[in-house]
């Protein structure tokens, strides 16, 4: 393991020794893969608790909330081996094929999202006029800007309605961000390189829908919650693992390796390698000294905070049949809360059987006061939302509410130019490694697989095998 300025562990010399800075699934993911190829790992994390935004607890024995992510695609490989190699696959649990169903409000009442090319024309979520705009979209120049943002991209090529309507709430739902601001390029890439191929997004997703990826029928998650990964995780790496602890700095040693400077107690920990699995705006701090450079470009990065509250009800109180994922609301509609979640739809056992659980959100990039209204008053806005959406005007029979300051990293215009000063940076100091979900994904599967990227690029350093062919 690590070793103190006093050899504060004893292992044989001859083993690679790394540091995770941060203990959310990025940095437990990251020492997983490294400390199953033989190198030796020690984790710091400055929480009572590890896996990040990914929480569930069970309340009051018989609701299981989640803190954070919900679910994830079934067909996400990555995470899948994940949960085989740490043996909780048998915990794995998949929704009913109608979750791929999802609600938009429009005009106070909730209609299905168009899930294909072929559904644009029949939904009621767009009106006529908005759906001949639409397919006007073939005849649209393509645009020659390299950065544009998503709101630009689809008023451009679809229509205002098509924003307002659809694209707004899908990123307020993903990223409880403002379409005004995010990067197409970086949120969108695959959609952005349809137009730049074929000069219309509608054409290549013609041309290209027998070679692309089918999505996901179902999505999954375990039996006790998405916070089964990083608690088992915990488990595996429980030796190598403190918590309560936070870095001050990490710095170059005269002999040219690196170092970690713990706040509290001042200690110095050195290692061959430090991977820093941190926020981009403490990473910021942390990098001050041994890469100056990359300041600015990790705290042009921002974070948008969120509120996430659960609310369960008797089903009989609730007149919409539940019939699918969730719902989302457009900001037109002037309804403060982002959307909805249909917990209990998804997977059984998250509320008593006589009961239905909802996630629902409130906050994000155009509603940043959110988080700090009183429970009280967010409760009022919740409630608003779900009579509004699901018709249910009674008192819950359970609350949760959960703020989760700066919780999502936002991809604005520049974020892939920021993202390559990172990487150049990083580059500048031997050993010095980066990973989090500020990258490239803000997913839990696609934090996982950078994660696994950035492990195997760590295992290069040391001048050992590939792990990604495995």
């Amino acid at each position: 393991m690590m070793h103190e300025t006093k050899v504060e562990m004893n292992e044989a010399p001859s083993k690679r020794r790394v540091i995770v800075v941060g203990a959310g699934i990025a940095g437990l993911a990251t020492a997983y893969y490294l400390r199953k190829h033989g190198v030796d790992v020690k984790i710091f994390e400055r929480g009572k608790a590890v896996g990040g935004l990914i929480r569930t607890t069970l309340e009051k024995e018989r609701y299981l909330v989640e803190h954070g992510p919900i679910a994830f695609p079934s067909n996400e490989e990555t995470l899948i081996k994940l949960a085989r190699e740490l043996s909780v696959d048998t915990q794995l649990v998949s929704s009913p094929a109608s979750c791929q169903k999802r609600y938009v409000l429009r005009h106070g009442k909730l209609v299905a999202l168009p899930l294909g090319l072929q559904s644009f024309l029949t939904t009621r979520a767009l009106s006529f006029t908005g759906k001949l705009r639409l397919l006007a979209e073939p005849w649209i120049s393509p645009c020659t800007e390299e950065e544009e943002s998503i709101a630009s991209f689809v008023r451009r090529r679809a229509g205002n309605e098509v924003l307002e309507r659809l694209l707004d709430p899908l990123v307020s739902g993903i990223y409880a961000g403002d379409p005004e601001q995010l990067s197409m390029r970086s949120v969108f890439p695959h959609t952005m390189e349809l137009e730049e191929e074929y000069g219309s997004v509608l054409k290549g997703m013609i041309k290209t829908r027998k070679n692309t990826q089918k999505r996901a029928k179902t999505l999954s998650s375990f039996r006790w919650g998405m916070g089964t990964i990083p608690a088992r995780l915990e488990e595996v790496l429980r030796r190598e693992l403190q918590l309560q602890t936070t870095v001050d700095s990490v710095e170059r040693l005269p002999q040219g390796s690196l170092s970690i400077r713990l706040e509290a107690p001042r200690r110095t920990f050195e290692a061959d390698a430090v991977v820093l699995a941190t926020p981009a705006w403490v990473t910021a701090r942390l990098v001050a000294s041994v890469a100056p450079g990359m300041t600015s470009p990790l705290v042009g990065i921002p974070y948008v905070s969120l509120v996430v509250v659960t609310t369960a009800f008797k089903r009989d109180q609730v007149p919409h049949k539940l019939d699918g994922f969730g719902c989302l609301i457009p900001r037109c509609e002037r309804v403060r809360m982002l959307g909805s979640i249909w917990s209990s739809t998804l997977f059984s056992g998250r509320a008593a059987s006589d009961e239905v659980l909802f996630t629902n959100f409130i906050g994000g990039a155009l509603d940043s006061t959110a988080i700090e209204l009183e429970d009280h008053e967010i409760l009022s806005h919740i409630s608003d939302g779900l009579e509004k959406t699901v018709g249910v005007m009674n008192v819950p029979t359970f609350v949760s509410i959960r703020r989760r300051e700066q919780a999502l990293p936002q991809y604005v215009l520049g974020h892939q130019k920021r993202i390559d000063d990172i990487v150049s940076e990083a580059s500048r100091v031997p050993g010095l490694f980066l990973t989090g979900n500020y990258f490239s994904h803000v997913s839990v599967p696609g934090t996982i697989e950078h994660a696994r990227t950035t492990a195997d690029r760590v295992l290069k350093f040391f001048g050992m095998r590939s792990i990604l062919k495995t």
